[in-house]
């Protein structure tokens, strides 16, 4: 691994495809500093340092520091080909493996390769003090990774800035534990094991840490092990901040993680500081409390997660259904270009074969496909918003209600701009091999029922927003779209009802009826209304909060 793709002109290894930073991404083949110091942290624990060439690593990682003063001075680009740091998150994926190869290996390096290591450490350091100044709480993965690697490099270097870090540690340690819960939800997607990495370095590798921190931070430690030991090997769902657009979401533990490597492994190079061998040797399965025992099926979860929102989630051995109580988590997390929206999935179902479903916005601006989740293979110019038309973007609202296997999700758009000759809502499912079979249906009311040989799920949509049907069709990721399109001539808001029930028990329509709610201006598609839907009935008012209750007598 450490000869294979050498690019000796630069000092760095080249990579091929995967390019998620737009001003090079039209590149055939780029040099990727994460993945360089990873390798090296790698080749440390494997004893075969001297098989590479470290000190031509370290010069070209020490020329993609930008040392230009100004807000981005001490971070450190993600390819040598950047014109400068675009993405930030650089400084965290290539520090860690870089500090901690400092502070576990230092005796493997030559004194130049010491000296240019320390250099970069110095700098990124800068970096990371002025982002722990920042408070980004609301943002862990990269606020917790700034603050993880401010700490280990100011014990390396004893540069000043110790008691500021120790107390923004302490304040960030109130706000996770807290009310602010994991800011945007990375606790339920694939960025736990991000954070699982970060805490684990800290608390492994930190030798002056205050103990009331150590303590702190373990328990948070623990916490997050106890979310994904809830779900049991499986994903998470709803899951936030993930990338299973096209794919079902990657299935892991990181106990399971944290082992030593097997004789002959061969090891992946990825993002992420190779950790999982040195975490094992340092003792790490003794430092978190142990896993309970599993917990029987079928049973339900609840994660805590920002402003008083929960995650609740319906597993049983075949099949797990989640939604958010409500989403987004943070109205203000969206922007030109950036968000959170795009790659998340408030309200999904799951099966152990792969089988992945959502709920899906959908749009078209400028003759381009748009959805939230993103909904198409990701690449760095695809596009991360519904619209570019209007700032703040406009971004859909989810509320669920879930009983055992039984979930009811209210959708409202609040507006369709002009710029949308195509918008709505739906419902995709890729990699299954479910039959499908479109039931009975009234004028607002529609049932597809999705049938496995030990499992069928009904899947119905209550269209309050005009008479439109849902098509569905096969969609190119080994799946189904069931999508309504709303009518391209109204650009008020757009109200739907989703019921996701994992059974295939007998329907009726439900009844409509107007609520008697109090006065006050309406916009077309907007109004509140009474849903009695069988056995559950249901207030929905999109301008109140919450917009879905549900008559429990």
């Amino acid at each position: 691994m450490f000869t294979k793709d050498w690019d000796e002109s630069v000092g760095l290894w080249w990579s091929t495809g995967d390019i998620h930073n737009k001003p090079i991404c039209h590149l055939e083949r780029t040099h990727r500093g994460p993945d360089a110091a990873g390798r090296l942290l790698t080749a440390a624990q494997l004893g075969q340092l001297r098989e590479i060439d470290v000190a031509a690593v370290l010069a070209a990682l020490r020329k993609m520091v930008w040392t230009v003063e100004g807000p981005k001075y001490g971070c450190i680009k993600w390819y040598w080909e950047d014109p400068e740091p675009c993405d930030t998150n650089a400084a965290f994926f290539t520090g860690l493996p870089l500090v901690t190869l400092r502070i576990v290996f230092a005796d493997q390096l030559e004194d130049q390769e010491l000296h240019d290591l320390d250099w970069i450490l110095e700098k990124l350091s800068a970096w990371f003090l002025r982002c722990c100044a920042e408070r980004h709480e609301h943002y862990p993965n990269k606020y917790l990774g700034d603050l993880v690697c401010a700490w280990l490099i100011l014990e390396c270097t004893g540069g000043d800035g110790a008691d500021t870090v120790a107390a923004s540690m302490r304040r960030s340690a109130k706000y996770w534990s807290g009310k602010g819960g994991w800011g945007w939800g990375e606790h339920i997607g694939n960025y736990i094991n991000v954070l699982l990495d970060e805490l684990s370095a800290l608390l492994l590798l930190a030798r002056r840490l205050p103990d009331d921190i150590r303590a702190d931070y373990l328990s948070m430690l623990n916490e997050l092990l106890a979310i994904e030991d809830s779900f049991q090997g499986g994903p998470c769902v709803p899951t936030l901040r993930n990338y299973a657009f096209t794919e079902s979401p990657r299935v892991s533990s990181y106990r399971e993680y944290v082992q030593p490597w097997a004789p002959d492994e061969k090891i992946k190079v990825t993002n992420r500081a190779p950790l999982r061998n040195l975490l094992a040797e340092r003792g790490w399965h003794d430092l978190v409390a142990p896993p309970a025992d599993p917990p029987a099926c079928p049973r339900t979860v609840s994660v805590p997660c920002f402003g008083g929102a929960t995650a609740h989630a319906y597993i049983d051995q075949d099949i797990r259904l989640g939604g958010m109580s409500h989403f987004p988590v943070m109205d203000w997390a969206e922007g030109v270009g950036w968000g959170l929206s795009w790659q998340c999935f408030p309200v999904a179902l799951w099966r152990p074969a792969g089988d992945w479903g959502f709920l899906l916005w959908h749009a078209v601006e400028n003759d381009v496909w748009r959805s939230h989740p993103m909904g198409v293979e990701r690449t760095a110019e695809t596009p991360r918003q519904l619209t570019e038309t209007v700032n703040p973007p406009i971004i859909g609202r989810t509320e669920s209600i879930l009983h055992a296997g039984d979930l009811v999700a209210a959708r409202y758009m609040p507006e369709r701009p002009t710029s949308w000759p195509r918008s709505g809502d739906g419902f995709r499912i890729v990699r299954t091999d479910a039959q499908t079979e479109l039931k009975e249906q009234s004028e607002a009311w529609h049932r597809l029922l999705l049938r496995w040989p030990d499992r069928a799920v009904s899947v119905e949509f209550v269209n309050l927003t005009d008479d439109r049907a849902p098509e569905l069709r096969e969609n190119e990721f080994g799946g189904y779209d069931w999508l309504i399109h709303y009518d391209p001539e109204c650009h008020g808001p757009a109200m739907g009802l989703w019921r996701i029930s994992l059974s295939n028990d007998d329907r009726q329509a439900p009844v409509i009826e107007p609520a008697d709610v109090p006065a006050q201006p309406r916009p077309a598609g907007g109004r509140a209304v009474h849903v009695n839907w069988n056995d559950r009935r249901f207030l929905l008012d999109p301008l109140a909060a919450p917009m879905i209750t549900e008559d429990t007598v």
